[in-house]
C-alpha cells in the first residue's frame, strides 16, 4: 500500500472511530405520568439530586397561559424503574390586598454547590407581564420553601439552566417586551448579590419573518443556553425569529458579551438546550428546522440530538429522537454524575417525554 493511500486509510478510521465513540445508546424511552390532573403542559426542566433522585419540573394546566397553570414535579428514585405521580410544588397565587391568581411558567431547577435545589420561574397573565421567582428544597425536591419573588425587573434563568463559575451562578435570560433581547443575569455565591448585563448588542441580519413597520431588521433572541469551550470562554446559543440559533460568546465569566452573529444551526423560533459534556465535548438538543422566509415559527419535528467537537465548530454525530408529525418541543438535557444523559421534553402539549442515554465507548 502506497504512503499516500495508507495516510488516508488511517485518516477514515480516525473520524471513524470519532464518530462510533459519539454515537448514543438509548437506554430508557417513556413518558413521566400516563394521567394527570391536568390536561396540557409544556417547558421541562431537569435536575439530579444529591441522592440520585432524577427530578422533572414542568408548568401544567388548562392550556398556556391559564390561571390554573402551576409548576408540577415529577420524581424518579435512583435505580427505579418507575416514575412518583406528578405533585404540585409552586402557583401563582398573588398574595396582596385581594387574592389574585396568575398562570406560571418556564420552570428552572439547579443543584447548588451545597446540594441545595433552587426553582426558578416565572408568573405572569403573559410573557411580558412575567414576574420572576423562586422557591428552594434542602431535602432532594421532597419538599419546597414558600416561593419568593426576585429583585424588581430580574427573571432569573429564563428557560435554561446556569451554569456556575468561580463562585458565581450565570443565567442566560431574556425580554419579549417590545423587542426581543437577551441579556445576562449573575448571583455572586459569595455575597448572594444579584446584577445584571444590559441587553446585548446584535449584528443586523435579514430575519425569516416580516419585521414590524419601522423595525430594523435586527437579530430576534431569546432564551440563551450556555456552553464552555475548551479555551474556557462561554458561548451562549439562543432561539431567534431568524432561522437559525444565534450565538454570542464570554472571555470574562459572563460579565460581558460579545455581538451576537447568527450561526449555521437551523431554528425555528422555537426552545433549545444543551450542556458541555464531562469530556469537553457539548451536546445540542433542538428540533433540526429552519423557519421560512415569512414564517412566525417553523415545524416542531424532527426534534434532534447533536454533539458537537470540544471547540463547538463541527458536528461529530447527529440523530433524530423525534420524527413524526406533532409537536416534540423545548427540551431539557443534563449529564449525570455516572455520565448518563437525561432529556426532558414537550410531546404533543400533552405529556412530558424521558429518555435516557449513554455514549458509547
Amino acid at each position: 500500500m502506497k504512503i499516500k493511500q495508507i495516510f488516508s486509510f488511517i485518516v477514515v478510521l480516525i473520524l471513524l472511530g470519532n464518530n462510533l465513540f459519539a454515537q448514543i445508546e438509548i437506554m430508557t424511552n417513556e413518558f413521566l405520568y400516563d394521567t394527570a390532573s391536568f390536561p396540557s403542559c409544556h417547558a421541562s426542566t431537569l435536575t439530579e439530586a444529591e441522592n440520585g433522585d432524577i427530578l422533572v419540573a414542568y408548568f401544567g394546566g388548562s392550556y398556556e397561559g391559564c390561571k390554573d397553570v402551576n409548576i408540577y414535579l415529577s420524581r424518579k428514585k435512583h435505580n427505579s424503574t418507575f416514575w412518583e405521580n406528578p405533585i404540585e410544588i409552586a402557583n401563582g397565587e398573588i398574595e396582596g390586598t385581594i387574592k389574585e391568581k396568575k398562570a406560571c411558567y418556564n420552570p428552572v431547577l439547579i443543584k447548588m454547590p451545597d446540594n441545595q435545589i433552587v426553582l426558578f420561574f416565572k408568573v405572569g397573565n403573559c410573557v411580558q407581564d412575567w414576574k420572576g421567582y423562586y422557591s428552594v428544597s434542602d431535602d432532594n425536591g421532597l419538599s419546597w420553601s414558600k416561593k419568593q419573588p426576585l429583585l424588581e425587573n430580574f427573571l432569573g434563568p429564563v428557560k435554561n439552566k446556569p451554569i456556575i463559575r468561580n463562585n458565581t451562578m450565570i443565567c442566560g435570560s431574556s425580554t419579549e417586551k417590545d423587542w426581543w433581547k437577551i441579556y445576562f443575569e449573575l448571583l455572586d455565591l459569595n455575597t448572594n448579590q444579584w446584577s445584571k448585563t444590559d441587553n446585548i448588542k446584535t449584528e443586523k441580519a435579514v430575519s425569516t419573518m416580516e419585521m414590524p413597520k419601522g423595525k430594523k431588521k435586527d437579530i430576534l433572541c431569546i432564551q440563551p443556553t450556555i456552553f464552555t469551550l475548551e479555551n474556557g470562554d462561554l458561548l451562549a446559543l439562543n432561539r431567534t425569529k431568524n432561522g437559525f440559533l444565534a450565538k454570542t460568546t464570554s472571555k470574562d465569566n459572563g460579565k460581558t458579551w460579545s455581538k451576537v452573529t447568527l450561526s449555521n444551526i437551523p431554528n425555528n423560533n422555537s426552545g433549545i438546550d444543551g450542556i458541555t459534556l464531562q469530556d469537553g465535548r457539548h451536546l445540542l438538543v433542538y428540533n433540526d428546522v429552519q423557519t421560512k422566509n415569512g414564517e412566525e415559527m417553523g415545524a416542531r419535528t424532527p426534534l434532534t440530538i447533536a454533539i458537537f467537537d470540544k471547540d463547538f465548530k463541527e458536528i461529530i454525530y447527529k440523530t433524530n429522537i423525534e420524527t413524526e408529525q406533532g409537536e416534540f418541543s423545548y427540551p431539557s438535557v443534563i449529564q449525570d454524575k455516572n455520565g448518563k444523559i437525561h432529556i426532558a421534553y414537550t410531546w404533543n402539549r400533552k405529556k412530558i417525554k424521558y429518555i435516557c442515554i449513554k455514549l458509547s465507548e
